[in-house]
């Protein structure tokens, strides 16, 4: 998706990313008629129909998750009485796993420098 091709995949398929089809990204596929479906589908991306990696970008992106994800974790630590501290930073697997943002490298240094002496683990 974030290379802004669409996906067709069959509409029993169990996979993962079966849950991020919809009308921006693809077309979920029956077992009958496939040459006809697949012959629709290849007119509809050349039209332009779809728009994956803006819909990826908007939903899926290392940002969009660390967000939820603090979201969740910020909640949790509320209802445990727990103060929030820190957001975890967004990272990227482009094309190895790493910050993606420059500046959180600087601010999580410390935290690094706490893992590796705690535990004799250097991370990154």
């Amino acid at each position: 998706m974030f290379a802004d091709t669409p996906v067709a995949i069959y509409e029993d398929a169990a996979i993962g990313s079966r849950a991020f089809i919809n009308p921006s990204t693809g077309r979920f596929l029956k077992h009958e008629d496939l040459h006809v479906q697949l012959i629709e589908f290849l007119h509809e991306a050349n039209q332009g129909r779809y728009g994956s990696r803006a819909w990826a970008d908007t939903n899926i992106s290392c940002f969009r998750s660390a967000h939820t994800l603090n979201e969740i974790l910020q909640r949790d630590a509320h209802s445990n009485s727990q103060r929030w501290t820190l957001d975890i930073a967004p990272v990227t697997w482009c094309p190895d796993q790493q910050l993606a943002l420059p500046e959180d490298k600087m601010r999580l240094l410390p935290e690094r420098e706490l893992i590796k002496n705690t535990f004799g683990v250097e991370l990154g």
